[in-house]
């Protein structure tokens, strides 16, 4: 019996170890998922069956949505629909995702038919077949499916590895083309953000600091302490309830952002249930460091809680500062307070 144990066991984690990727460049996106799961492609949308056990499984339905209305038109229509169906809408909000909103819509379960709930998703970037999902299980397995999809989506990523921008009614596609050629016109495009100027905005205090083998200086405004214990680093202040932790690297703001959405999937199990997701590249700060925030609001088994990671990178170096609490006017503050720091924090070499 535990040698069969080991073998299911060893079994799973193979098939975890080889994630299978799903693409489709007329939505522009690409997401990894369980190798046990099945995708089904049919004429118009493609199927994921999510195994529960016993048994039991939930589906994913991916469609390419041919959506260009404003947003809160998408919500109506997805109201007006469950109501034809006598359906009840549990509740509709924005997530971001990809630095684009997410527009989210739960479902309680069929009145008539199979009883499943749903939830019902679409990305809202600024294409012309947007990336459109339907999550279906039944009450009971509702929250198992919809952790494990959500677990997926934290690896959603665009298939040209830029990120979309948001959808605006009437404005044309990036890639549509003009009716009639005029003349040929010269292009003056703003520098490549990674090519910025970096030096330290004026006001910013140093602080020297040895890591990764090198001996770097934080510049910081007036106020932030940094504090070394072991191989932990952590950023201290007068008006911050807890450390925040401060993490550093060598490489490029891929790398970085690599990273951080690595650990955000390892975290995410956490929760249970996640109300405001948030995942946004910012310009680069006052001290010329590009920026990427990951940020997450929801349930846990101990109450209410809020994680906000805010990276950012310049030269060969990049820093995430991460700080946990309990949403809350209390941790807006807090928040903020690190808001202010990203925005001009610098981390040079030797």
């Amino acid at each position: 019996m535990i040698a069969c144990a080991l073998a299911v066991l060893g079994s799973n984690l193979a098939m975890q170890d080889r994630p299978k990727t799903f693409t489709d460049r007329e939505m522009g996106v690409q997401f990894d998922y369980p190798a046990n799961w099945t995708l089904r492609n049919e004429r118009f949308l493609s199927r994921l069956t999510i195994p529960l056990g016993e048994g039991r499984t939930a589906e994913v339905q991916i469609i390419r949505t041919p959506f260009r209305q404003p947003a809160d038109a998408w919500q109506k229509a997805q109201s007006d629909i469950a109501e034809s169906l006598g359906r009840s809408v549990v509740r509709q909000w924005e997530e971001i995702i990809l630095s684009v909103p997410l527009l989210m819509t739960e479902l309680g379960p069929e009145p008539r038919g199979s009883g499943q709930k749903t939830l019902v998703g679409l990305l809202y970037a600024l294409r012309a077949e947007k990336f459109g999902f339907r999550l279906n299980a039944m009450p009971d397995d509702y929250p198992t499916a919809q952790a494990a999809w959500r677990e997926v989506l934290n690896s959603l990523r665009t298939t040209d590895g830029q990120l979309p921008a948001t959808e605006r009614p009437g404005q044309a596609l990036p890639d549509a083309r003009p009716v009639e050629e005029g003349p040929k016109i010269t292009v003056l495009r703003p520098d490549d953000p990674s090519r910025l100027p970096v030096r330290p905005a004026r006001g910013l205090r140093p602080t020297p600091l040895e890591a990764l083998g090198l001996n770097l200086t934080l510049h910081m405004p007036r106020g932030w302490e940094v504090r070394v214990e072991g191989s932990s680093r952590t950023l201290v202040h007068s008006r911050l309830a807890s450390p925040a932790v401060l993490e550093l690297g060598a490489g490029s703001f891929d790398d970085l952002r690599r990273s951080m959405l690595l650990s955000s999937s390892r975290t995410a199990g956490v929760f249970e249930a996640v109300s405001l997701r948030e995942e946004v590249e910012r310009n680069p700060n006052r001290s010329g460091a590009r920026r990427f925030v990951i940020g997450r609001v929801g349930r846990t088994a101990e109450g209410e809680r809020a994680v906000r990671s805010i990276g950012a990178q310049a030269g060969t170096l990049w820093w995430v500062v991460r700080i946990e609490g309990a949403p809350g006017r209390a941790w807006d503050r807090q928040a903020a307070l690190v808001d202010d720091l990203m925005n001009s924090m610098l981390i040079t070499g030797p």
